[in-house]
């Protein structure tokens, strides 16, 4: 088995990705106020006001839109509503096979699944 498939087993555990995805945010602003000091280290003495203000509104919104893109994405795309238990999941997943089967030609067979 090569590195990267193991590598990829272990990181699909949801136990992983919950910490994975608890970690990422501090990584991320704390790598983009490290580049932002870089940037301004690097700039001539006249231009480091500039390119701080430049940069780091730049930074600020790369690393909040990076974040709140998954939070934004899902209340736009939002098809179906939440669900919490068993019941309103069987409810719901019925409605919507009989909504198919309503409007669309089966088998027999088919519609008595």
């Amino acid at each position: 088995m090569s590195p990267a498939k193991i590598l990829g087993y272990y990181l699909d555990q949801p136990g992983m990705v919950r910490n994975f995805s608890k970690i990422v945010p501090p990584i991320l602003g704390v790598a983009a106020v490290g580049i932002l000091a870089n940037d301004v280290r690097k700039s001539p003495e006249k231009e480091r006001r500039k390119n701080f203000v430049r940069n780091g509104l730049t930074m600020f919104g790369a690393v909040g839109s990076s974040l709140l893109a998954p939070k934004i994405t899902s209340k736009l795309f939002k098809t179906a509503p939440k669900v919490v238990n068993k019941k309103e999941l069987e409810k719901f997943n019925t409605e919507i096979i009989e909504k198919y089967l309503s409007t669309n030609k089966t088998d027999f067979q088919i519609e008595s699944i």
